[in-house]
């Protein structure tokens, strides 16, 4: 990493931290966000100096008086840009449109065809574009193997094998576009934000679209030389076993043994769900002390797009292009 690279960096984990606070607290002076976000007073200034000349912050009320000078109070400008989420489930797009505050200004739902894909895309990304004209990043969950935006690989739709998303879609709307594997999303969405940012964790799931299980580890998706680390449908197995209960225990067992997570999150689905069998089976001769723990849980398309909030912020996506 290139010190202008690291530079960048701590501007962007410093901007977040401000952010957080500010969506976590409401009004907040520059003395109390530099004792909350433990960045120092002069760095907090010149960022919120910045933000309020850019949009990002808006000045509020003086507060009241404790015995020295009254400090000015700043809050997010919630309109200074909105976030779009978009999610893929079946054959259906899941989508949020979020203030700069992180509120829900819209959601829904939007039946679509694999082959017109991005033209579903278009669809949506216009109509929030009309109705906030403040929209100003994008984010993308695709359930194929993905890098840099680009998907690798999309076995249920390889029209799209080899297709830059990414690039296409910061041609033609000049905004800033996410792109990223939902499993891999929720994963990350599952560590993001929190105490437990350095976590070590796997997310699995026995869906109607097959087997699915993403890696974090330290905090950081693992993602490999073309997004295929933890495409675990491709462990050697008869097709007809891919909801085995065995066969399933030995994808956990191999995650368990290879990353030694500190959990494991199960998603429910309609196909697979004795989690209990299939985790006792996949530790049975595992040692104590390399056992995770593993969680159940029904938060699929949440964590997914806490996954790709996530995203926004390590990319330092919440400054307009």
């Amino acid at each position: 990493m290139t010190e202008l690279n690291e530079m960048e960096n701590i501007k962007i984990r410093n901007l977040s931290g401000i952010l957080f606070s500010l969506r976590q607290n409401g009004e907040m002076s520059i003395s109390r966000l530099a004792e909350v976000t433990k960045i120092g007073l002069t760095t907090v200034k010149k960022y919120v100096e910045a933000g309020t000349e850019s949009g990002m912050f808006l000045p509020g009320e003086i507060a009241a008086s404790t015995g020295g000078r009254k400090a000015r109070q700043y809050l997010l400008n919630k309109t200074y840009q909105h976030f779009l989420l978009i999610a893929v489930d079946n054959d259906e797009l899941h989508f949020r449109v979020l203030d700069f505050a992180l509120s829900t200004a819209s959601s829904g739902i939007e039946k679509f065809k694999l082959s017109e894909y991005t033209a579903a895309l278009e669809k949506i990304i216009d109509a929030s574009k009309s109705r906030f004209p403040s929209l100003g990043t994008v984010c993308l969950s695709v359930p194929c193997i993905v890098k840099d935006g680009k998907i690798t690989e999309w076995y249920y739709n390889r029209g799209l094998n080899g297709f830059d998303l990414r690039a296409y879609f910061e041609e033609k709307y000049k905004m800033n576009i996410v792109v990223q594997n939902n499993m891999k999303l929720s994963a990350l969405g599952k560590i993001g934000g929190s105490s437990n940012a350095k976590q070590t964790l796997a997310t699995v799931q026995f869906g109607h679209d097959g087997i699915g299980a993403a890696l974090v580890y330290n905090g950081e998706i693992i993602e490999g030389m073309n997004g295929f680390a933890g495409e675990v449908s491709f462990l050697s197995h008869d097709l007809e076993d891919e909801t085995n209960h065995r066969f399933l225990s030995e994808i956990v067992n191999s995650i368990i043994v290879f990353i030694n997570p500190e959990k494991i999150v199960f998603y429910s689905s309609e196909v697979k769900n004795d989690f209990e069998r299939i985790f006792s089976e996949a530790i049975a001769n595992l040692p104590e002390y390399a056992i995770p723990e593993y969680e159940v849980s029904d938060s699929y398309l949440d964590d997914i797009f806490s996954g790709l909030l996530e995203c926004v912020n390590r990319n330092g996506y919440f400054q307009l292009r």
